[in-house]
């Protein structure tokens, strides 16, 4: 199997970071790849979820980054302070699924 790769690092805590260059590999070509230079398995995706602060998370485009970040399994805070650039109706609408959503908190700035 001719696969481009290319060695992985470390990040700031030392624990090792996938592959960075890797076409079309299966899962079980990625384990036998860390294991035939001595490294562990990349560390799960749910070792790695964070909390992030969404500033305009009313607006379009805070509302969708906040949808993927709970997605893939991610805590958002939201901060809007609801500037009337476009009606607030229309921010309401765009928090109406992310309100529901645990992992989601809201907060409204000046």
């Amino acid at each position: 199997m001719s696969t481009a790769f290319r060695e992985s690092a470390s990040d700031f805590w030392g624990q090792h970071l996938a592959p960075t260059v890797i076409a079309a590999p299966t899962m079980t070509y990625l384990t036998s790849l860390f294991n035939s230079v001595g490294m562990p398995p990349p560390p799960d995706r749910r070792s790695l979820m964070a909390t992030y602060v969404v500033t305009g998370c009313a607006g379009f485009i805070g509302s969708h980054l906040s949808e993927q970040l709970l997605d893939r399994g991610d805590s958002v805070v939201g901060i809007d302070s609801f500037t009337p650039y476009y009606a607030r109706c229309l921010k309401e609408h765009n928090l109406g699924g992310l309100r529901t959503r645990s992992g989601f908190r809201m907060f409204e700035g000046l």
